[in-house]
């Protein structure tokens, strides 16, 4: 059943969107797609395969924004919220075992000293690249330059930058979700092989506790089942960032819960820095046990995600710990072991690297056993 709607104002979509959030998945029909469509007028976005098509329609991958040219679009939002069917489920791609993994911003990637800091991650075991691919699209030359050094290549999507901030959203907020998809569709074409999702959560603040939770959760289940219905065909593996916090909480204000999570993906990524655990200073001095804790805690509440962190490699609040910076990050990385967990992510906003490596070093030297079988 397809029920067709058209916008007519910001109340009208207000209404339809929360009724449409009240119906309840069937039993009977959880093989069958319902869709609810939201029809906004003079909107239009093109699909990738539709470049060949039409000559006065195109998609700039270099451009910050995926083109918009007028007519209509159907932004579609999945009323029955039943997972992937995993008898459907297919990998194109091996894995690495255990993945050890960098984070390239998308101004570093597009800069000639960047292949500096991909010998060094080779050097140092790292298998494993998460780039953002916003605001540019990576092309396909330098993903090919990446694959053919035989790195396991992730692409990295922001949802909602510092979170959806109302409820429920507006018709500019069901674009840009639209948009992302078709963004992480191009990125796969190009050669990526999974797609992170990062900030697919709720403002973390109080000004939405208005909004029951069950309400948030079905949003975020929601948008999960959207890239999961447009991008398994592809093969890829699909994976999602949440707050470190998430993990040792059952419910939480923004939204984000493992459980959830767990029903659509690959790969969860608990962001266990030790620094962001604001007013919990137990867990900021001591970065083996908050990561330690943090992954088990993880592993713990999930059936079929894997559970690899982003780990702390920067500076903050290291001093708190009377540890040095490279110590800091040592313990993060035996932490991750130790927890087994199925890989890690090492953070730095700004791609500094140099400490990590040296950290990295030392502790692939001291257990070569590691180093060895799982790479």
């Amino acid at each position: 059943m397809i029920i067709t709607l058209s916008i007519a104002n910001e109340r009208t979509n207000k209404s339809l969107f929360l009724n449409y959030l009240k119906e309840k998945q069937k039993e009977h029909n959880s093989t069958k797609e319902d869709v609810l469509y939201f029809q906004l007028d003079n909107i239009s976005i093109e699909k990738p395969h539709q470049r060949l098509n039409n000559k006065n329609q195109s998609i700039n991958i270099l451009n910050s924004d995926i083109e918009i040219n007028p007519s209509s679009i159907y932004i579609s939002f999945p009323t029955n919220l039943e997972p992937y069917p995993k008898d459907k489920k297919f990998y194109k791609y091996n894995k690495p075992l255990f993945i050890k993994g960098l984070y390239i911003n998308n101004l570093k990637i597009f800069k000639n000293d960047v292949w500096q800091l991909i010998e060094q991650a080779k050097k140092h075991g790292i298998n494993t690249l998460v780039i953002d691919i916003q605001p540019n699209i990576v092309p396909k030359e330098i993903i090919k330059e990446l694959l053919s050094k035989d790195f396991y290549l992730i692409a990295r999507i922001v949802v909602f930058e510092n979170g959806l901030n109302k409820y429920p959203p507006s018709k500019e907020h069901l674009l840009h979700i639209q948009k992302l998809t078709e963004r992480a569709d191009i990125a796969i074409r190009n050669g990526f092989q999974e797609i992170q999702l990062d900030y697919i959560r709720f403002a973390d603040n109080h000004n939405l506790n208005h909004v029951p939770l069950e309400k948030k959760y079905r949003l975020i289940a929601g948008i999960l089942k959207l890239f999961e219905d447009k991008l398994r065909i592809y093969g890829v593996r699909l994976g999602a960032d949440i707050f470190g916090r998430v993990p040792f909480y059952e419910n939480d204000i923004i939204g984000q819960k493992i459980e959830i999570f767990d029903k659509y993906l690959d790969h969860l990524h608990p962001m266990l820095y030790p620094s962001h655990f604001y007013g919990m200073e137990d867990k900021i001095k001591n970065p083996y046990q908050t990561v330690f804790e943090g992954v088990k805690k993880s592993k713990s509440r999930v059936k079929n995600v894997e559970i690899i962190p982003y780990i702390q490699a920067f500076k903050m609040s290291v001093n708190k710990t009377g540890l040095s910076y490279k110590e800091y990050i040592y313990h993060q990385i035996q932490a991750v072991y130790d927890s087994n967990a199925e890989g890690f992510i090492a953070w730095n906003a700004s791609n500094d690297y140099k400490t990590f490596f040296l950290a990295m070093k030392d502790f692939l030297d001291k257990n070569k056993t590691y180093n060895n079988i799982q790479n």
